[in-house]
């Protein structure tokens, strides 16, 4: 007999960390290949622009990002949540109604909003700040956003109708691999790199919105057409909407989500912001873990938050920060200690100064593997509001210290800024779930990989200061380096953990 729902939903409550840890194996392969499509573009683009054409790169792409979210006025989310909704309940008939309202609004909205962003580029007053580089690539940006902004809401209806490897594949594989191939080939009709580079934004979004349709088509081609759509219907999906109009420009105040990088470019100057975002571009194969066990941590803790299965709920709680931080010290461990020589060699002489910046990021994302999965644990126990609290706290907190540091420290105080952002938006969020369920992230697993993190950088510290300079210079002196890093780290770790496979299984508690 086929398993029923109910069936699975009783397997995963006697055995939750499994079915955890299976559910999160896709997700992390389709991060891990978009992870390092996005350090290979980040590397590829900031040696071919230089540090001048890679900050206008960057936060053009913020801009295209923040723009792009708000255009969608929230209906990307509401397409998500009512064609799920339809789907699971059998009203089939009105899923083609809600997805042409949807993507015609948004196409509307946000080709207003470009607009405007296009007639304020073009002003005086935008020539005279730090910024102005962006001025002659406003055309592209007026016609990148709305491309983007359907682009958004396609990904999202195809979750909604269950389509979620593609989803998976088409944002985290082809998206980035488009932006890193197309600008190449435009370079054969477009001499300048930077236009090239930005106008590969606009195609890659093109063929996303394709792909996305023909994909969306086929399955909504099976539904029966709809009536005319209801006013009390449109009423629902954009109540729904409204409270999301706002979630880009929360990321956007967000540590390392764009406004640090786009504050270093207004204080500073877009060569400054070329080189802070060439450090950033590393900072992606830190979150990978975390990132991938967000998909599938959820909608278990979900599940055991309905069985009131607070137990089980901790124990994967502590496995998420145990098997984050499994992943993130290794790789924070050489970012850090490495930083200057690491940024010379990806990105070339003109990025080493970025090295300071790139330490402390590294320590920030070190702290968000720490506390796990703490933020889609709070959403997931319904409590939305201390996330957007603790979200406007870390951005008013990244504000504040950037405008501060950076005019006296640049880049690293920016860096620094980010750090403590994102600091105090995990400890707030790990605090709130103290209080509320006595739930914590850390354990003995934890603790040794810290332990082991710890001593490995103070060794490496001497090795890098005494013992670097005399190896080959470049990548081969730097590959020797990383090899005695991590081998000190896993030894270590070794030592002191009995059950050392165990640990990296997420077994050892």
């Amino acid at each position: 007999m086929k398993p029923t729902v109910m069936d699975t939903v009783q397997v995963e409550h006697k055995n939750p960390l499994k079915g955890f840890l299976s559910g999160s194996l896709f997700s992390a392969v389709g991060m891990i290949l978009g992870g390092i499509l996005t350090v290979a573009a980040g590397v590829a683009f900031a040696r071919w622009l230089g540090p001048d054409g890679f900050g206008v790169y960057s936060i053009a792409l913020i801009i295209l990002a923040l723009a792009g979210g708000i255009g969608t006025l929230g209906l990307d989310n509401s397409l998500a949540r009512f064609a799920a909704y339809y789907l699971g309940s059998g009203e089939t008939s009105r899923i083609r109604g809600l997805l042409g309202y949807g993507f015609l609004r948004v196409l509307v909205f946000s080709s207003i909003l470009a607009l405007g962003l296009f007639v304020a580029l073009q002003s005086r007053l935008f020539d005279r700040t730090r910024l102005s580089p962006l001025a002659p690539h406003s055309l592209v940006l007026l016609i990148a956003i709305p491309v983007y902004a359907l682009q958004l809401t396609l990904f999202q209806s195809i979750l909604g109708l269950q389509r979620v490897k593609a989803r998976v594949i088409l944002e985290k594989v082809i998206q980035p691999l488009c932006r890193l191939a197309v600008p190449f080939a435009l370079v054969l009709w477009i001499e300048d790199p930077l236009p090239a580079a930005l106008s590969g934004l606009v195609v890659s979004a093109l063929v996303m919105d394709v792909a996305s349709a023909l994909l969306l088509r086929s399955k909504v081609a099976r539904f029966p057409r709809s009536g005319p759509i209801k006013s009390s219907e449109k009423k629902q999906w954009r109540t729904y909407a409204l409270p999301f109009v706002f979630y880009s420009l929360q990321n956007f105040i967000w540590a390392g989500m764009g406004l640090d990088v786009f504050l270093v470019g207004v204080l500073l100057s877009v060569h400054a912001a070329g080189v802070y975002s060439a450090a950033f571009r590393l900072t992606p194969i830190l979150a990978l873990a975390r990132g991938a066990m967000d998909y599938s941590f959820g909608p278990r803790a979900g599940v055991l938050f309905g069985q009131s299965n607070l137990k089980a709920i901790g124990s994967l709680y502590r496995t998420t920060s145990s098997l984050a931080l499994a992943w993130t010290l290794p790789a924070a461990l050489l970012l850090a200690v490495f930083s200057r020589p690491v940024m010379r060699a990806f990105f070339g002489s003109a990025y080493e100064v970025g090295g300071s910046a790139l330490s402390l990021l590294v320590l920030g994302f070190v702290v968000d593997s720490a506390t796990g999965c703490n933020t889609t644990l709070l959403s997931m126990a319904g409590r939305s509001g201390y996330v957007l609290l603790n979200g406007v706290l870390g951005g008013v907190t990244l504000i504040s210290l950037c405008s501060k540091l950076i005019p006296r420290w640049g880049i690293a105080g920016a860096a620094f800024a980010t750090m403590s952002s994102i600091t105090v938006t995990n400890t707030l969020a790990t605090i709130e779930i103290w209080r509320m369920y006595r739930l914590q992230p850390f354990s003995r697993v934890a603790l040794k990989l810290l332990t082991a993190g710890i001593a490995v950088a103070i060794l490496m510290v001497f090795w890098r200061n005494l013992v670097l300079p005399l190896l080959w210079p470049g990548l081969i002196g730097l590959a020797a380096s990383a090899g005695v890093a991590l081998l000190a780290y896993f030894g270590l770790l070794r030592a002191i953990t009995p059950n050392f496979r165990a640990l990296y299984l997420g077994e050892a508690e």
